[in-house]
């Protein structure tokens, strides 16, 4: 399992890599101002791992024009701060979030750092640099 994740994540940042960096950041427009709606995510232990949110909960984040990020983990809501870097990455910092608890909160919680992101149509995948997962989002 861990090879496949690994071929995956060697896909992406050999994508990643081939962009020019001094071409314009379009991307991030892509980026902010959406609100992305978690729907699976792949880690080296489980594999793909469909969401199935419990009634009520749901997992979204938003990046906003203004470098704050807001998000909801099941029942929680989170806010932080947020820097695109170049063409593919974003660095995510002082994510907090509330602390109700509630069997499905635990997808979003480890929003801090830096992450490769990449599109796919109407799809994001966030890859956290020091974490073996990536995390699958579409537009709301």
């Amino acid at each position: 399992m861990a090879l496949k994740f690994n071929v995956v994540l060697t896909m992406i940042i050999s994508f990643t890599m081939s962009c020019d960096k001094n071409e314009p950041n379009s991307q991030d427009n892509e980026l902010t101002d959406i609100t992305w709606i978690l729907f699976k995510y792949f880690d080296e232990t489980g594999g793909m791992n469909t969401i199935i949110p419990e009634e009520n909960e749901y997992y979204s984040i938003n990046f906003n024009n203004s470098g704050e990020i807001n998000a909801h983990d099941a029942c929680n809501d989170c806010t932080g701060s947020f820097e695109v870097l170049n063409s593919n990455s974003v660095d995510i910092t002082g994510m907090s979030c509330t602390e109700i608890a509630c069997l499905g909160s635990q997808f979003l919680f480890p929003l801090n750092g830096e992450f490769l992101f990449q599109f796919d149509n109407d799809t994001l995948a966030l890859t956290p640099s020091e974490i073996q997962r990536v995390f699958y989002f579409v537009q709301e």
